[in-house]
């Protein structure tokens, strides 16, 4: 429903997601099937963990919904005193141009009407004393750092089923970087929900299985060579999403991961899955990164890929002002 959202502190930009839809169904589909089913009672109950039927709205009903923000922002550890942010918090979202994006129009156009908007957020009431801590820790000209962790995305169009992808801006620290297809091209795809594979739900074997995918920073290559088959995209995935060890896992299956959730995944993270951070690949020392992609199986005009960036986000609050670092 929204294509973008940003946050200020202090007046100052520290996030602007893109492409908000794809960020929310990537993350969602990155979850176990449990999880992704439990939570869909907030907003549009799902009638399978692996699926992506919802709970139906009548004609000329409504329902209240509830959803997290994918901001990492709004989901630090470290509690913000909005006392002492000079200008506030401020989430500004924007509502995507296309009404039936995050909705199955093929029997009704998408009609709807959205009210009764509100925020809610958990607020701790602390001592005075230890509010005043605060207040003159900041204005004794010191800072309150945040860390977490957000998200970039990148639109790149296809006119071959090979090609390059250049990422020319610098980022201090690189968790993990998602790549999706999306056939443009189709009348019948949905970009927020079919990500498209090469494999295309045909049989899998050495003729259908031949995109390759390989990411470069400078010298470095994830992996050292490129990854030629599905079984180790796959691999690649779980890797990324910090499934690949444990009894945890995605709620994608093999069989749509081969049709229409085909994501692909590098995790530049050395620990980052075992609690530690500021564990990526740093690519503010001018090195290029780089994605090459082969045999896609795309190229036709108003195809394209989403370039998924995530990274380590740091911004420092002072008296007045914020300082941002990503």
């Amino acid at each position: 429903m929204f294509s973008r959202i940003r946050v200020f502190v202090a007046g100052i930009q520290v996030e602007n997601l893109d492409h908000v839809g794809e960020i929310c169904t990537l993350t969602d589909r990155l979850k176990s099937a449990d999880r992704r089913q439990n939570d869909s009672i907030e907003h549009h109950l799902l009638t399978s963990g692996t699926g992506d039927t919802y709970m139906s709205i009548p004609a000329s009903g409504s329902r209240k919904v509830l959803f997290q923000l994918p901001c990492g922002a709004t989901m630090m550890e470290k509690w913000v005193p909005l006392a002492l942010v000079s200008g506030g918090f401020v989430i500004e979202m924007e509502l995507n141009a296309d009404a039936g994006a995050a909705f199955d129009v093929s029997s009704n156009p998408a009609n709807f009407d959205v009210s009764n908007v509100s925020l809610m957020t958990s607020i701790h009431t602390i001592d005075s004393s230890l509010a005043n801590s605060y207040a003159k820790h900041i204005l004794s000209g010191n800072s309150i750092t945040y860390a977490t962790k957000s998200m970039t995305v990148s639109k790149h169009l296809i006119t071959d089923s090979t090609f390059t992808i250049p990422i020319v801006r610098g980022f201090s620290r690189v968790c993990q970087v998602y790549l999706t297809l999306h056939k443009g091209s189709s009348a019948s795809e949905k970009p927020i929900l079919d990500f498209y594979s090469p494999v295309n739900n045909q049989n899998l074997n050495t003729t259908t299985d031949v995109a390759t995918y390989q990411l470069t920073i400078g010298s470095r290559r994830w992996p050292e060579r490129p990854s030629d088959r599905v079984g180790e995209q796959w691999l690649r995935l779980r890797e990324a999403a910090g499934v690949m060890y444990g009894e945890s896992e995605i709620s994608i299956t093999p069989t749509d991961f081969l049709n229409r959730k085909s994501v692909i995944a590098w995790d530049l993270e050395i620990v980052g899955h075992q609690g530690a951070s500021h564990s990526g690949i740093s690519t503010k020392n001018g090195d290029l990164m780089t994605i090459d992609i082969k045999n896609c199986g795309l190229g036709s005009a108003g195809d394209y890929c989403l370039v998924y960036i995530v990274y380590e986000l740091l911004f420092s609050l002072r008296d007045g002002a914020v300082d941002v670092f990503d």
